[in-house]
Formats: C-alpha cells, structure tokens, sequence
C-alpha cells in the first residue's frame, strides 16, 4: 500500500485462497485501524461485498506500519458428535478433545458458543513504526513482539498470545503461510492451511515462528472451554493474526 491513497482491507472468512462467505455487518462488534498519526473506528457505510468476499475502502495516512482488528459477536452452532469431534481435531483444540476422550464423551453431540477476534497487520510506505502491537482488548489475541516487515528468511518473529489482555501459558496455536501473491491488506478468519506447524506457549504465552517462506503468514488458535451456562455446551473464543514479509 501507499501511503496518503486510496486502499482496500479484505476480510476473508476461511482461508488465503478462498472464502467461505461474507460477515454480514450486524456480526461485527468492533473494528479498528491504527497507524502513525492515524486511528480509524470505522462504521459499515464503507463496506461491501463481492462473492464471498467483505471489502472495506478507507484511506491510508502516513508512511508507516498499520494495525487493523476486527471482533464477532459471538454465535451458536449445534454440531452432531461426529462431526463436532472432528472439528476438534482438524483445528487443534487438543485440550477439549482430549477432555471429550478421558469422559467418554465422545458420542455427546455439543452446542458451541462461538466468536472471532482477527487483526491484520500491512504496510503502507517504507516507514517501520510500532502500532502493529497495539493491544486491541480482545477475549484472545496475538500480538507480535517485532515488527514483520523487518523480518527476513530464517528470522524467528516471536509472538504472545493474550486473553483480556493478559498472557496465555501452555495454549496450543498454529502458524502457516501462502506463497502466492499479496492481495494488499487482508484480514482472515478461521484460515489454516497444509503447511501448518503446531506450538504450545511458554509461561509468558510466548512463542517464535522460523519464517521459512517469504509472503502472507498467519498464526491462530481457538480457545475453548466447558459453558457453565445451560444454553451451550463450549464458549469459544478464536484468535488470528494475518501478516506478510517481503
């Protein structure tokens, strides 16, 4: 992106190369741009949609490094025990799968209270500033410990994972990437893809990524628990963050 211009964020619901469906505008709860001189809670007036694909115009301010995120309001979704325990497994929540295993119930058909919280971080111009850690608040969040515009082949970018705001130990979360072309600034929901690899965070709820591949990176994870709530069965809250290093 250029810096003072016209510009597009994409918000994708599923994976870099193909989205599920659009975010329809009353599931967003919070949205918000940072960057140099520059902070934006836009409403919907500017979004629209083409396919499965949400777009959001908007105009860059100064040359530096910008922070977007966006937050869900949570949904629910009944799942058949089949289903729902390879869901578990195909998204890594190792934790509630492995709960499922020990109780025996695995037959147990689940209602899942669900929300997403997605932050992308782009650059505009050659300017390198500091928003991209801006702490959004979020139920769960990453935020990276160093700038991933900086980052070079074989460079481990090291990240922490946040719940309100507070570090998470011993969480699962997942990092991959897509080698095809940068779309500009993306924002990414649910997305996971082949090349993923699995790390489980430190006592500080830190982790670090070897970029082994230059373009569009994300990590993530879901962080799921029993509902004390008789309407559901799980709340989840699930976390990504979508950057790329060139």
């Amino acid at each position: 992106m250029k810096p003072e211009s016209d510009a597009e964020v994409f918000l994708y619901n599923g994976t870099f190369s193909e989205s599920e469906n659009v975010i329809t505008r009353d599931r967003i709860q919070d949205f918000q741009m940072y960057g140099p001189n520059y902070y934006s809670r836009p409403d919907t007036s500017n979004w629209y949609d083409k396919g499965n694909v949400s777009y959001f115009k908007f105009k860059t301010g100064n040359s530096g490094t910008y922070l977007a995120g966006i937050s869900t309001r949570p949904r629910r979704i009944e799942l058949p025990a089949s289903e729902f325990n390879e869901y578990l497994e195909h998204d890594g929540v190792r934790d509630i799968l492995e709960a499922r295993k020990k109780g025996n119930q695995l037959d147990k058909p689940a209602v899942e209270q669900y929300a997403k919280h997605v932050k992308a971080v782009f650059q505009a111009g050659k300017m390198k500033t500091g928003h991209f850690q801006k702490i959004m608040g979020y139920p769960i969040e990453f935020v990276p410990l160093e700038n991933p515009y900086t980052q070079k082949l074989n460079d481990y970018l090291e990240f922490q994972l946040l719940k309100h705001s507070k570090p998470l130990p011993g969480h699962w979360v997942y990092a991959g990437y897509d080698d095809g072309h940068s779309h500009g600034g993306e924002v990414e929901s649910g997305a996971h893809n082949h090349n993923e690899r699995a790390f489980k965070t430190d006592s500080e709820g830190k982790f670090k990524v070897k970029i082994s591949q230059y373009g569009k990176w994300y990590v993530r994870t879901i962080h799921m628990v029993p509902s004390a709530n008789k309407a559901q069965d799980y709340i989840s809250n699930w976390g990504t963050l979508t950057f790329e290093v060139r």
